[in-house]
């Protein structure tokens, strides 16, 4: 069973876009993890997961607040992190067909052919 609600400020008050998901399945071992919605200043819609701690989650989600206010593209933030993972390998592989395969074949050489 699954569960989402709004987290509550010790005030009683609602806190502003912070949410808990709370996870029980049939095993019994509960789970929560917390995470964001908002709009940010380009009007997309954005959800980050902000970790499975109250105080994690607080202090992360000042963090998206700062950067949103400061216009950070997430976008692009998260293109950069997905090509932090990119491995000479994999970009071979999407480059196939469009790249000489003798040159390919050589540069696998030195920088290994697994993915």
């Amino acid at each position: 069973m699954e569960r989402v609600e709004q987290v509550i400020n010790s005030d009683g008050t609602p806190a502003e876009n912070l949410y808990r998901r709370i996870y029980e399945p049939a095993s019994g071992k509960r789970t929560v993890r917390y995470f964001t919605k908002f709009v940010d200043w380009q009007g997309i819609r954005r959800t980050f997961s902000l970790g499975d701690t109250l105080s994690r989650a607080r202090s992360k989600l000042q963090s998206y607040r700062d950067d949103d206010r400061a216009e950070v593209d997430f976008d692009k933030l998260k293109t950069e992190r997905v090509a932090r993972g990119m491995t000479f390998s994999k970009w071979a592989a999407e480059c196939k067909g469009n790249a000489n395969e003798d040159h390919v074949k050589q540069l696998e050489k030195s920088f290994g052919a697994s993915c």
